[in-house]
């Protein structure tokens, strides 16, 4: 098959393949359910608020959770890992490297999440972590969509299938995120290591909390806010670039499974399904407790 990169076409020894329409139902159902966790965990207590009549108040700076922001990267890149333990142990063929890498690739609902935040500003704060992680792996993507872009040039095959167009269209558009937030990473890192300090922030959060248990009196941690009407600008570039690495990895990762079929076998639904359901309530549970 000269129009899918043989790196990609995974078989782990199983005795039947998950059909292409079961596998992706299952994400389709995973991004609803992540959609909706995130949904109840933000609005309920808005919806709480309204009810009990309490006093509107006016937003002026939204708090930059970098705890939260660390939680959920955190989450996200031990999904495939466990996914691929999980898989180990049910006596499957793992490579645990293509594994993360082909699960950057798979969509998420960071973009979904996003959209909430243009109805209310507490959503923004919520949405805010999982369209950061969600561009960070675009990063890790943008190898592939690469190739997707790229490789189908020197593809000549006369059977390739219809759906190829869809594949590339969908690579290009990975693409776009995947170049701006690499050359915003770059920029930062070079403006006197401001990536660097970013990444310092939740350890410090963290490291403050673990102690405040442990103290009488709690020390105080800095809030780090912005401006709503600054961050509104940046809110809004993040959710168009998280839209558009959804469309794209929609179309890349549907017509990849499609075109791939069976030559795709990574293992069943049933861990991949245990992973998919469970992580969203704990990442949202969590983060109602930060909040």
């Amino acid at each position: 098959m000269t129009w899918l990169p043989d790196g990609f076409l995974i078989y782990s020894g199983a005795k039947s393949c998950p059909k292409t329409k079961s596998t992706l139902t299952l994400l389709a159902l995973a991004n609803a359910f992540s959609f909706l966790c995130a949904l109840i965990s933000v609005g309920t207590p808005l919806l709480w608020k309204r009810i009990r009549g309490g006093p509107t108040k006016t937003t002026t700076g939204i708090k930059i959770g970098f705890i939260a922001i660390f939680w959920t990267l955190l989450l996200d890149l031990s999904k495939p890992i466990i996914l691929g333990l999980l898989s180990r142990r049910a006596g499957y063929r793992v490579d645990l490297l293509m594994t993360i890498f082909l699960w950057s690739v798979r969509p998420r609902s960071a973009a979904l999440t996003g959209i909430l935040g243009l109805f209310h500003t507490d959503f923004m704060e919520n949405a805010l972590s999982k369209m950061v992680c969600d561009l960070v792996f675009s990063v890790a993507a943008g190898s592939f969509a690469f190739l997707v872009a790229i490789f189908p040039n020197r593809t000549r095959n006369p059977h390739k299938p219809d759906i190829f167009r869809t594949y590339r269209v969908g690579g290009i558009l990975m693409l776009i995120p995947c170049c701006i937030i690499s050359l915003a990473m770059l920029m930062a890192a070079l403006d006197n290591c401001k990536l660097i300090r970013v990444v310092k922030y939740p350890f410090q959060e963290g490291y403050t909390k673990l102690r405040n248990v442990r103290r009488k009196e709690d020390e105080k941690i800095p809030e780090r806010t912005v401006d709503y009407e600054v961050f509104k600008g940046h809110y809004y570039t993040f959710l168009l670039l998280s839209i558009i690495l959804f469309i794209g990895s929609w179309m890349v990762w549907s017509t990849f499974l499609k075109m791939a079929s069976d030559l795709y076998c990574p293992a069943t639904l049933r861990e991949v399904a245990i992973v998919l359901f469970t992580f969203p309530v704990i990442e949202n549970v969590v983060k109602v407790l930060l909040r």
